[in-house]
């Protein structure tokens, strides 16, 4: 079963399908330096220490090895991040983790250099409804939804910050941790933050691949940066001006402006007493600290590479769409622009679905329609079919008959014939409803294909969302984490459309 083409899978931008499917065409959009330079770190064994003391912090069991490479002078990394997700969130988040796995080993094969992988946790975003909101998928395909009611997200703490033992929180992990027969977990969760608990649960799940983690909230991380934010308060203006010049770029050859900024803002926050808050242009910055400073996602990939010797970034498609915003900030910031690599897209296909889908000849794509359309055409109910023949003669009889009458009313007294339309109207509304219930009467006759088709439909387009963006892969768990070693070995590089993995 090959790949789908990124253009066919449901909620692509059409500036990620250019990107992966006619790279020609946005070319001047995502440049890059094809050459590997050395660059000098002045910073690097500081960093290098930091990554030691957080990933001690975390069990990573490969720190040290990892720290060690990274310290060496010719090091580059691979990066890639996503927010704290209760549980790691949805599938997605291990997709990138196991693509910048893939993309370092590939990249240390080609250079000839130590490449470490890099996780770069979005520890200090303030969208608490983002990070607990997944799925389950149950054992009998049904699904299960998690998300915190709506006051807890309201306010701006970083998410990171929270505590694992938040009351709003603990109700979340109790409901999904009944269903998840993982000790482990419940360890991850025992104590700490949020950032630490989805940390130490995504190093248990990738306890077989070396991987760094880093929570850029840490006070000493904003510190080394120091000269980064002094140059883009300096340069504020500038890059407004650019920025804004590359949406009206984008507008024109009509691609989406990902991220949307206020006019006179900045893609920068600063924290204080616990709540993160937009900077604008007119902020005074000579009392603000760098450890106060908290990049938005705009600026957050000039502040990790300032940081990192970064080779390239692993993404997701909004994250590709929104890099072609501030490409220009980067020979701005007197910086390279590293490699952009599309992180792997997967659908996990069970084998009953798989089966399922054999015996009827399906192909998962199939299923990225309505369930009662595909139900529709999978019945092939006889009667059904006659029903809805007769109806089909009807309806055409009945509008050439009452385009007479109405015509004929017309000459009689012209107000008749709003009066015969609104009687038309009634006519059609019974005559679906009757359709409907025939419909609906074929299915319950057929409970069978219509479970078959519901469970199949939850596992491939849950919720009318793409699997990797819905469920969390704690709904494969009695074959964790060996699975994730079967997935990484059949992920595709670079990627160039959705996959489809049978488990």
């Amino acid at each position: 079963m090959g790949p789908l083409p990124f253009s066919q899978l449901p909620g692509m931008n059409s500036l990620f399908i250019d990107f992966v499917e006619n790279p020609e065409k946005v070319k001047d959009l995502y440049p890059f330096q094809p050459s590997i330079e050395q660059r000098d770190l002045p910073h690097r064994m500081d960093l290098c220490e930091l990554l030691q003391r957080q990933n001690a912090i975390f069990e990573n069991p490969h720190a040290a090895s990892l720290v060690e490479k990274l310290s060496r002078s010719e090091a580059l990394c691979v990066i890639t991040g996503q927010q704290t997700g209760l549980l790691t969130g949805p599938l997605y988040t291990l997709w990138k983790a196991l693509t910048a796995l893939r993309a370092a080993h590939q990249a240390e094969k080609e250079t000839g250099r130590p490449c470490v992988p890099i996780f770069w946790m979005a520890s200090e975003d303030h969208n608490m409804h983002e990070i607990a909101n997944f799925a389950l998928l149950k054992p009998d395909f049904e699904i299960q939804n998690f998300s915190l009611k709506e006051h807890f997200f309201l306010n701006r703490q970083p998410t990171g910050s929270v505590s694992a033992g938040n009351p709003e929180i603990r109700k979340i992990l109790l409901r999904a941790l009944s269903e998840i027969k993982v000790p482990r977990l419940k360890e991850c969760y025992s104590s700490g933050t949020l950032a630490q608990a989805f940390a130490r649960t995504l190093l248990w799940l990738l306890h077989d691949f070396p991987i760094l983690i880093l929570d850029p909230s840490d006070p000493e991380l904003k510190k080394l940066a120091a000269p980064f934010f002094a140059k883009f308060f300096e340069r504020k203006h500038r890059l407004l001006q650019l920025l804004r010049e590359q949406n009206e770029k984008l507008k024109a050859r009509h691609y989406p402006v990902q991220v949307k900024m206020e006019e006179n803002v900045l893609p920068l926050f600063f924290i204080q007493n616990g709540e993160r808050s937009h900077m604008t242009v007119d902020t005074p910055t000579n009392a603000i600290t760098p450890e106060a400073l908290s990049p938005s996602a705009l600026l957050r990939p000039l502040f990790q590479d300032f940081l990192f010797p970064t080779l390239a970034y692993v993404g997701g498609p909004a994250e590709i769409a929104y890099f072609a915003q501030l490409h220009p900030w980067y020979e701005a910031m007197d910086m390279k622009q590293p490699r952009l690599l599309s992180r792997a897209s997967l659908t996990l296909l069970p084998a009953a679905t798989k089966a399922f889908l054999d015996s009827k000849k399906l192909k998962p794509e199939e299923f990225f329609i309505r369930e009662d359309i595909l139900l529709d055409a999978l019945l092939n109910n006889r009667s059904l079919n006659l029903i809805r023949a007769e109806i089909q003669q009807l309806n055409e009889t009945m509008k050439q008959r009452l385009e007479n009458i109405k015509n004929i009313a017309a000459e009689i007294e012209p107000t008749l014939a709003k009066s015969i339309e609104t009687s038309e109207r009634k006519v059609q509304y019974q005559i679906q409803k009757m359709e409907k219930k025939a419909f609906f009467a074929a299915k319950r006759k057929d409970q069978t294909l219509f479970q078959q088709v519901r469970s199949a439909k939850n596992v491939i387009y849950p919720d009318e969302k793409v699997q990797e963006r819905h469920i969390n892969i704690f709904s494969f768990s009695s074959r964790l984490p060996e699975l994730l070693q079967e997935i990484y070995e059949k992920i595709e590089l670079p990627a160039k459309g959705h996959q489809w993995i049978e488990i």
